[in-house]
């Protein structure tokens, strides 16, 4: 990244990004003038896919990766709680089951303006995926996708 006196302009200038680390890079320069102040953050990520979770009744659990979706998909309830919403009820949510249907342009256009611009609320449950301990809302904006530790399958 890098920023010139037009960007300082607007006091703080901030930016983000990623900068992966190579395998056996261990470092990362910073370079910047004498009298400019500076303050960075950095999180060490070691991101890895594992293999989904498989619950009592034998469905998987987990996050969205290169192999699809799980049968329940992590997400955060309105409530704060981390849980799992079926896949299916997402897709019946956000439009992809409906997606399956439509053969032109004017399917989906049709769809979009009978759902509106309403949100769509669908429960949350445990790993076990039988008790509700939240809501998910998916469309008007306000959908939250968790972020998890290694802890939650991939």
């Amino acid at each position: 990244m890098d920023c010139g006196s037009a960007d300082l302009l607007s006091s703080p200038y901030t930016t983000r990004g990623i900068n992966a680390l190579l395998p056996g890079q261990e470092s990362l320069t910073i370079s910047t003038g004498s009298i400019t102040r500076w303050q960075i953050t950095v999180k060490y990520v070691n991101q890895e896919t594992t293999d989904w979770g498989v619950n009592e009744d034998g469905k998987s659990y987990g996050m969205e990766n290169e192999k699809g979706a799980p049968d329940l998909v992590a997400v955060l309830a309105t409530n704060g709680a981390r849980g799992y919403v079926y896949r299916t009820d997402e897709e019946e949510a956000n439009g992809t089951a409906a997606s399956r249907t439509f053969r032109s342009p004017a399917d989906a256009l049709a769809w979009q303006e009978a759902r509106g611009n309403r949100p769509v609320v669908i429960p949350v449950y445990d790993v076990n995926g039988n008790n509700v301990i939240g809501e998910f809302v998916i469309g008007g904006g306000s959908g939250h996708m968790v972020e998890v530790s290694g802890e939650v399958p991939r």
